[in-house]
This record gives C-alpha cells, structure tokens and sequence, in this order.
C-alpha cells in the first residue's frame, strides 16, 4: 500500500481528474454536444491515458481526413469515424497513419470482416499502429483466423463487437491452432474454478488471459477483493484479466477502485452514471495509471472502453449469439 500511495496515487488522481475534465469539455462546448454518454467517457478516457486535455480544435481537425463524403454531424454519431478521428488527434503525423489505417480496413475487408462495423476502427487502428506495413496482411488474417473458428465454437460468442480483441490476437503472433488450444484449456480452467460466472463472462476473462496471463490464485483472490466492494457482476470478468496483470496487491487494487468510483460520483456528469458505467470507468483508470503507453496492458484498456461503449449504444444487426441490448444515447 505504502509504493502505491508514494509511487502511483499521485498520477491516479491527475489523470482522474483529467478524465472528468474531458467529459465536461465535451458535454459544454456547442460543437462536441453530439458526443453522448458512453461516447463521451470512452473518448475522454482515450484522451485521459494518454495524459492529453482535449483540444477541441484539434480534435475536429482530425476529421477533416475522411474527406468531404463525412460531415461532421455525421461521423460524431459514428463509433468507427469517432473512435479514429479521436486516435489521430493524438498522432504527430495523423495523415500517415490515416493510410496506414485505410491500408488496413481494406485488407480487413478482404478477408471477411465486415467493412462497415462500428467496431472495426478500434481493431484496425490497433493493427496500424502497432504493426509494420509489412506485416499487415499476415495479422490480419491470423485475426480472421481466430474470429472464424471461434465462431464454431457454440461456448464463444463471435459477434463484431469482439473485432478489438481478434486484432490483439492477430498481434499476439500465437498461431490459431495453438491460440485455439489455450483459450480452450484457460475456459475449461476457469469454467470449474467458476461455476456461478456465465459462459460470456469466462470468455471475457480469458480472452484477456490469453493474452497477457496470470495466476489462478491471483485471479481468484482479485474476484474476491473486487466482490467486497459490491462489484457488478455484469461485463466486469474483462476488468479482472487485466487487473490481475499489476503486480500490485489486489487488496490495494480495490481500495483505490472502489475510492475512485466514489469520488467521481460526486463530479459533475456522473452523478447520474450506473454502477456498471461507474466501475467500469474507475477499474480503467487504476490500472491505466500503471500501464505504460504503447503496451498490451494500456492497448488492452482503450480497446474495451470503446468496445465497451459502442456495444452498449447500439445494437449489432449481424450480432452472432445474444442480442445486444440498445441503451438511451443521452
């Protein structure tokens, strides 16, 4: 408790207080109304990891790429034009990346992704940016890979929204084959540990545990430390595969979860916010305040924010396996 309190409290605090900043930032200024709720947070987050105030000039700057066939009412009512514009304005050389990033949409298409999904921009921005040119068609199909053969899998729902975390896989470099083993093993492994947790909640779990592994007894001490301060049970298994990554003692992990939840509670724009959202949010920030930029960690956190916000929003009319629930956009 006494490292984190010296080491790491004081950029839990900035960058929450960053966080809460953004939000305002957009639901105040005139011409970034049309960002809402879980759009609104996923993209203030976005800005908040990357230690960056939102400037709104710049930020819609940003959009001016996708060229005249977008107006700007629409593509801030766009999760897959949101989420890449928001991205680019962090970017030193947006326009390079936003070939790199065309490059990849095209190839994503190509080999059977649909092109117009809401959550294909999260994935192909990962691949972009965190991949050589070169390499782009070998990850894209080994992403695809994945995608397909869990889609024949009747424990694994395969739906678009699931398009961020085939991207990471792609990125891993484990082959299907071998991916398709462990995330086998690690479900079955979990499932018996868990008996209570749905079959989605187990796959949310491991598939982050694929990626970034971590002890069962950690796992399972961390589900419990979380359960004492009333974590909810819905779409929380993901927050608990890249918790358990910080080498930081799960007690202390919940303490400043739960003191973070508490405090922006009390802020402005999230009084109103549910205890899922709310979190979700917290959960996020804390382990972003040890992830360093640029790693799987930190990939991992921004991938479910947006992942997360635009399953919520809106349904997914190709969904395969449960129906998305649609919420208010307010």
């Amino acid at each position: 408790m006494a490292e984190w309190r010296i080491q790491y409290e004081p950029k839990l605090t900035q960058k929450t207080a960053l966080y809460v900043e953004n939000v305002n930032i957009v639901r105040k200024d005139k011409n970034l109304k049309r960002i809402r709720g879980l759009d609104n947070r996923a993209v203030s987050f976005l800005y908040a990891a990357h230690n960056q105030r939102i400037d709104r000039n710049i930020f819609l700057n940003s959009f001016s790429l996708f060229g005249s066939n977008y107006s700007l009412s629409s593509v801030l009512r766009s999760p897959r034009v949101l989420y890449t514009g928001a991205a680019l304005s962090l970017e030193k050389d947006s326009s390079a990346v936003f070939e790199q990033f065309k490059v990849v949409i095209e190839l994503m298409g190509e080999a059977g992704f649909l092109a117009d999904s809401n959550f294909i921009g999260v994935a192909a921005y990962l691949i972009a940016t965190r991949a050589e040119p070169a390499d782009y068609q070998s990850i894209v199909e080994r992403a695809y890979g994945y995608y397909n053969e869990l889609k024949n899998r009747p424990h694994f729902l395969a739906s678009e929204s699931k398009y961020p975390y085939m991207a990471l896989f792609g990125l891993s470099n484990i082959e299907v084959s071998d991916g398709l083993m462990r995330l086998e093993q690690l479900y079955q492994q979990y499932m018996s540990r868990l008996p209570h947790a749905s079959q989605t909640n187990i796959q949310n779990l491991v598939e982050v545990l694929f990626l970034i592994g971590a002890d069962e007894n950690r796992v399972l001490s961390l589900i419990d430390a979380l359960e004492k301060i009333k974590r909810p049970d819905r779409f929380s298994m993901f927050t608990v595969g890249y918790l358990s990554s910080i080498p930081v003692d799960v007690g202390t992990l919940a303490d400043e979860i739960n003191k973070t939840q508490k405090y922006l509670r009390k802020q402005r724009g999230f009084k109103l916010m549910s205890k899922v959202d709310l979190y979700l949010a917290a959960a996020a920030l804390v382990a972003n305040t040890y992830a360093s930029e640029g790693s799987l960690l930190f990939d991992l956190i921004i991938a479910y924010n947006f992942a997360f916000a635009f399953n919520e929003i809106f349904n997914v009319p190709r969904q395969e396996g449960s129906p998305v629930t649609k919420r208010s956009l307010n």
